[in-house]
């Protein structure tokens, strides 16, 4: 049975692309008594495991099944990050003059069997009443099979990060721009088997002024965009690293349903959309006669399709 795990939550995704009055929610998680009360986000899933964040930035890898958990050791290049060690950059030092935050991302290295969790440090500047880009400048990447944390500080020039990542084809993926610029978008990638950086284009008529997403449906590299006029279109990437083989799979006019700020989870060869919508909203979609039914309304922190496994942490 295919599941979706949604705040702690795992639901079928049978139930919730075929059932207008109810939905089967499949198990409710309940943090194990060796984690801790903290509030936690939960970060990632890949291959059974989640990667969960607490407050104040305790990484944990967690196995639902087998109710294992791990929690990772501390990041001592984030102390050298904030106190310009030594063993610093000159770009990462400069940076460190301004204010920055880290996010997480969770991925699995197939070819050495071994997960990872990759903390990006990132530049934050405010333009009153918003938030402007980040811009990175740092990674630390944490190795499952070595229990240890390293730096990486030679990230190329605009790689950004602001809203979730995408994991597909053994690599981390985020959004960028060329040369400094929105109008020139592209996918910045960072293979975990050998810890380097790729660019993959999008579509070439994805030029110009619009919001961005990166999504994973279905194992594919998806693009969520949403224009100015509030149309959305969703690209999916048919044959990874192929600029030929981006796909648009759904376009859809504004409407109440997606109030400008949706991310699809599924989308079904029928051509029914899961869609999470302003992160509270868990919407079906049917692209044919765009009639929308809402599911679930609760804060949702996130949302992915989720596979059990024995793996052990």
């Amino acid at each position: 049975m295919k599941t979706i795990l949604i705040s702690f939550q795992l639901f079928s995704l049978h139930s919730l692309l075929n059932s207008i009055s109810s939905i089967e929610v499949v198990e409710q998680l309940v943090l194990d008594s060796t984690l801790k009360e903290d509030p936690y986000d939960i970060v990632g899933s890949c291959n059974g495991l989640v990667c969960l964040s607490s407050i104040p930035g305790v990484l944990t890898l967690w196995n639902p099944c087998t109710k294992k958990s791990r929690t990772l050791p501390y990041d001592y290049h984030e102390v050298e990050i904030l106190y310009t060690g030594t063993n610093i950059s000159d770009r990462v030092r400069a940076a460190t003059d301004r204010s920055y935050c880290a996010t997480h991302a969770f991925g699995y290295d197939d070819s050495n069997n071994d997960y990872k969790v990759v903390k990006l440090y990132s530049t934050l500047t405010y333009s009153f009443p918003k938030v402007e880009e980040q811009y990175v400048y740092a990674l630390g990447v944490y190795s499952w099979k070595s229990d240890s944390w390293k730096l990486i500080d030679d990230i190329p020039d605009g790689f950004s990060s602001w809203d979730s990542y995408a994991l597909v084809n053994g690599a981390l993926h985020w959004r960028s721009y060329e040369d400094g610029s929105r109008s020139t978008p592209v996918i910045m990638s960072l293979n975990l088997e050998a810890e380097k950086y790729g660019k993959i284009a999008v579509p070439d008529n994805l030029r110009g002024k619009f919001d961005w997403k990166l999504r994973v449906v279905d194992g594919y590299l998806c693009i969520v965009c949403t224009f100015d006029d509030g149309t959305m279109e969703i690209w999916i990437m048919k044959e990874y690293s192929v600029l030929e083989s981006w796909t648009k799979v759904a376009s859809i006019p504004n409407s109440a349903i997606l109030n400008n700020c949706a991310s699809p989870l599924f989308v079904s060869a029928e051509g029914k959309i899961l869609l999470r919508i302003l992160s509270q909203d868990l919407t079906l979609l049917d692209t044919r006669n765009k009639k929308g039914v809402v599911y679930y309304s609760e804060t949702i922190h996130c949302a992915f399709l989720f596979t059990e496994s024995l793996v052990s942490v």
